[in-house]
């Protein structure tokens, strides 16, 4: 029997947690090339949200909240959840499936490394998401 929907929602806009650590997933040759460009990604998320700091003190409003006389700290915006605790929360909006792609992360020019940390992150998700919701 087929099942019919009248409305069906999907997130289309879903991230992992922020700044994974991704050494397990990765050849040993690059631990270090990989921690100097995942240094460097959270250098440039610290300066974006201070750039949105500034804004939100010059009177723009944002969709969300960013105290400007705190040193902003992106660990504070990081929520790491555990793929079950992701699908209650989801099933408990009325979620019916997610497109999850990465949160932030390392930033590298060189593309043999970023290759290799794309390769890394595939089989991280699929180790720790898919494998919580293969269906």
């Amino acid at each position: 029997m087929k099942v019919r929907y009248e409305n069906v929602l999907v997130s289309l806009d879903g991230h992992t947690e922020g700044f994974v650590d991704l050494r397990s997933h990765l050849p040993r040759a690059y631990h270090d090339d990989f921690m100097t460009a995942l240094a460097a990604g959270k250098a440039i998320f610290h300066k974006a949200e201070q750039y949105y700091a500034a804004l939100v003190k010059a009177g723009f409003d944002f969709s969300f909240e960013v105290d400007p006389d705190l040193d902003f700290d992106p660990e504070r915006f990081d929520l790491k959840l555990s793929p079950q605790e992701r699908l209650e929360r989801t099933d408990a909006d009325g979620v019916a499936a997610e497109l999850i792609i990465d949160g932030f992360g390392a930033v590298s020019d060189d593309p043999q490394l970023a290759h290799q940390i794309s390769l890394a992150y595939n089989r991280w998700f699929a180790d720790t998401y898919l494998a919580a919701a293969p269906d």
